[in-house]
């Protein structure tokens, strides 16, 4: 009798001492997390949840048969509903651990219906629990409805689940009773930055080619710049749980803009588009990735743009490049959706390899006028200097080229150059009359140095009179 009641006694204190252990610690619900794309959000948006997805719930509190049976409650944050399309269903919860196993019977307390907040468990306990128990739920397929769109805007959906006791009502088992169960993420991003190139216009070729350079440009193109987007982002679901991927319907746009003179085409990961003289004048040209397009497969790649000039002749520029995402609507997402994956951003800066200046008047009638041209080359180099002649028509006329003239003389590094209009140019044109009296002997003249920093004024003067029109600085294009 006495070994009876000390065994009873060591029992008794056995569940005492873990029920009172078990209000020291803390319950604990965990869910495992589900990441639906951003895109697809929408108000009301239902979002199915996956097969094997789970929130389980670590009791700290040793219950016992009968007087230890509880509800418990799970409780959506956000204002997000349980939906028609995948109600919880009683057996759903199940014990998955403590001791003795399989001790429970579960009863759906509350049947869930279409636009619930929660659902609740009856759990009568058949004997008592020597070992603390966890629940689990197994949210297989279930229905959520985003009422006011919370994924949509990269927020996420928690679970809570509180239990309380089935005789007196009484929260018990209180702990971590929430945990973050529904988010989201874009589906669609850049996934390998944009690396901008640069581009050498060469002026010994009358800037009409590029400086080739080893195992990137050409003469004739532009290559370098390289850019990754994703259009199926791993892990991300659509609404359906199913992996997220655009549609053809969908697009990533990837928009250039700039001074687009001079460029035939522009390829992207193979893809050429051809760039027509709309795109000229309106300084952009977009290349439209349809939604299921190779160039959108992920994994960090870097595509390379190639850029194709026409032999005509190009100035320095800055290249830039913006990406926009368009959807079509339907599962990978409404207009609304749409969004800049990459705000304007270089993509190419083209430079000469010389200097380019530009008297806009000079005068060729030598009998009145005489015109004078100083260069002063601040380089550590010398250059060689060439003369681009064109003719300066009353309005409404047509420029034409007269000729080009390869100085003799070269522009000495840190030196100057005093060129004469009538004399050192104008005299090398082969078959123009002198003096030169067409459009009563106005010009333009483009000088091309093959050096940088190069600077220069010009002026038109009177040789009797020493009345001139001014000194003015030479222009850059």
């Amino acid at each position: 009798m006495t070994s009876t009641r000390i065994t009873s006694f060591v029992i008794c204190l056995g569940l005492a001492c873990l029920m009172l252990t078990g209000n020291a610690l803390a319950s604990k619900t965990v869910a495992t997390e589900v990441t639906y794309a951003q895109e697809v959000g929408a108000l009301k948006a239902v979002y199915i949840t996956p097969s094997g997805n789970k929130i389980t719930r670590a009791m700290t509190v040793m219950r016992t048969a009968d007087s230890g049976n509880f509800f418990l409650k799970v409780t959506l944050s956000d204002n997000a509903q349980f939906g028609n399309a995948g109600l919880p269903a009683a057996g759903d919860l199940t014990q998955t651990a403590g001791t003795p196993a399989d001790n429970v019977t579960v009863t759906r307390s509350t049947a869930a219906t279409d636009g619930d907040t929660f659902v609740e468990y009856s759990v009568v306990v058949k004997a008592n629990f020597t070992v603390l128990p966890t629940f689990t739920l197994t949210t297989d397929l279930w229905a959520i409805i985003d009422v006011d769109n919370v994924l949509g805007g990269g927020g996420t959906i928690s679970a809570t689940i509180v239990t309380r006791d089935a005789n007196t009502g009484a929260i018990m088992d209180t702990g971590t009773d929430a945990d973050v169960w529904l988010k989201s993420a874009v589906g669609v991003k850049v996934d390998s930055a944009i690396a901008a190139t640069t581009a050498t216009v060469d002026v010994t070729t009358n800037r009409k080619k590029f400086v080739a350079v080893s195992g990137a440009d050409t003469t004739t193109t532009d290559v370098g710049a390289t850019l990754g987007v994703d259009g199926s982002v791993a892990s991300v679901l659509l609404k359906d749980a199913t992996a997220y991927s655009l549609l053809v319907g969908d697009s990533v746009e990837l928009v250039i803009t700039g001074d687009l003179s001079g460029i035939t085409s522009i390829t992207y990961d193979g893809t050429v588009t051809s760039v027509k003289a709309a795109d000229v004048t309106a300084k952009s040209i977009t290349i439209k990735l349809a939604g299921t397009s190779s160039s959108l497969a992920g994994g960090k790649v870097a595509r390379t743009f190639v850029l194709t000039n026409d032999g005509t002749v190009l100035s320095a520029r800055t290249l830039s490049l913006a990406i926009n995402l368009k959807l079509s609507g339907g599962v990978t997402g409404p207009a609304v959706n749409n969004r800049t994956l990459l705000a304007v951003t270089p993509l190419s800066v083209w430079s000469l390899n010389g200097t380019v200046l530009i008297a806009n008047f000079l005068n060729g009638n030598s009998t009145d006028f005489a015109s004078r041209i100083y260069l002063f080359n601040s380089s550590s180099s010398s250059a060689a200097v060439t003369a681009k002649v064109l003719t300066l028509p009353v309005k409404g006329g047509t420029q034409v080229l007269l000729g080009t003239v390869l100085l003799s003389d070269e522009v000495a590094a840190g030196m100057g150059m005093n060129i004469k209009l009538a004399e050192d140019v104008l005299a090398n044109i082969s078959g123009l009359a002198s003096p030169y009296v067409t459009d009563g002997g106005n010009v333009v003249v483009e000088f091309t140095v093959e050096a940088s920093q190069v600077t220069g004024v010009a002026v038109v003067f009177n040789p009797t009179t020493l009345v001139s029109f001014g000194l003015y600085p030479l222009q850059t294009p």
